[in-house]
């Protein structure tokens, strides 16, 4: 018995317990019932676990390159937060303070690189889209490949994509799911937990560049904004790494 796997429980009772591979661990289900005959049987309507394993491979190929590619956006947008956020919110900071005229009016506002940032935002914005997309169909792919492996998962596929748009939890509940892609206790799951505090740092390097820009230091702003790129480059690799990580293990669960 050295191929992870669910086995019957050596405690006893009707349920099953993950082997993997050089002992038991916690992870624990219950027997599968039976097939009845109302049920298509194995491998009728479902891909293979060769196709499954072909088309997560392909998927996460795609997905490696579009994180390269979220890479440079990020890289992007940080550049644009240091370069035309600092002079835009400073203009309409000056405009907030500027006095007021005996008829209640202010000066006009004007707010420099305004068609500039415009501009760039959205095509950042469409690409950072562009990215997700790709990767999120290689996500789905791998969880529900875990998930008919018999892999122990705390949410379903679909909550597993719909978490990551739900505010507070997407900070939680994809990580999960993307660790529930390896069987308990598994020492790949260190390359999942440094890519997921990268992605976190990435976030929090997007809003205090921001941030900075509002208060209007030039100075500050090109700082956070290399130091963004760095991390976002850093959370790109661990990304790759994790995604490689996942298809490997899966490839050996079903034996290739």
């Amino acid at each position: 018995m050295s191929q992870p796997g669910w086995y019957p429980d050596p405690g006893g009772g009707m349920t099953q317990r993950w082997w993997d591979g050089h002992g038991w661990t916690a992870a624990v289900q219950p027997v599968p019932p039976p097939p009845s005959g109302g049920l298509m049987p194995p491998g009728v309507g479902f891909p293979t676990p060769a196709e499954d394993l072909n088309e997560e491979s392909a998927a996460g190929r795609r997905a490696s390159l579009a994180l390269a590619g979220g890479a440079v956006a990020y890289g992007a947008q940080y550049i644009v937060s240091a370069a035309l956020f600092v002079s835009f919110y400073r203009s309409f900071r000056n405009w907030l303070n500027a006095p007021t005229a005996a008829d209640g009016t202010k000066p006009p506002l004007v707010l420099p690189h305004l068609m500039a940032l415009n501009g760039t935002s959205s095509l950042i914005s469409l690409a950072l889209m562009a990215v997700a997309v790709v990767f999120l169909m290689w996500f789905y792919k791998a969880v529900t490949v875990a998930e008919r492996l018999g892999l122990p998962a705390r949410w379903s596929p679909g909550w597993a994509i719909g978490s990551w748009f739900i505010p507070i939890v997407s900070l939680w509940f994809p990580y999960q799911s993307a660790v529930d892609c390896l069987p308990p206790g598994h020492p790949g799951r260190s390359t999942l937990k440094r890519w997921w505090a990268l992605w976190i740092a990435t976030q929090v390097m997007g809003v205090a560049t921001a941030g900075i820009a509002f208060v209007g230091n030039s100075v500050l702003a090109w700082a956070a904004a290399v130091v963004g790129i760095v991390v976002v480059v850093a959370a790109a690799q661990a990304g790759a790494a994790a995604i490689g990580e996942i298809n490997r293990v899966h490839a050996g669960l079903v034996g290739r």
